[in-house]
């Protein structure tokens, strides 16, 4: 019984191990997907604030902008989230 409560403990400590080892590899994953979802965050609301300042309220949760101006601000979100990507994934 002795050799294998060594065994038992010896498994127990490489496990520990490995666990430790797996929780220092994802925690730099876990702070860049939180800095990706806070980027998409700020594009998101970057684009809400500015569509709602370069348009006009046509009744009920309805708005009106321009064509041109709908590109832009497209293309400007479209450029905040590419930024994202290669900043965080």
């Amino acid at each position: 019984m002795p050799a294998l409560e060594k065994r038992v403990s010896d498994l127990e400590v490489k496990v520990t191990q490995l666990q430790h080892d797996r929780t220092i590899i994802a925690s730099p994953r876990a702070e860049r997907d939180a800095e990706f979802n806070s980027c998409v965050k700020e594009a998101n609301d970057n684009y809400a604030v500015n569509l709602r300042a370069n348009s006009k309220e046509r009744g009920e949760n309805t708005l009106s902008i321009s064509e041109h101006v709908s590109q832009k601000l497209d293309g400007v979100k479209r450029s905040m989230l590419e930024e994202c990507k290669l900043l965080y994934r």
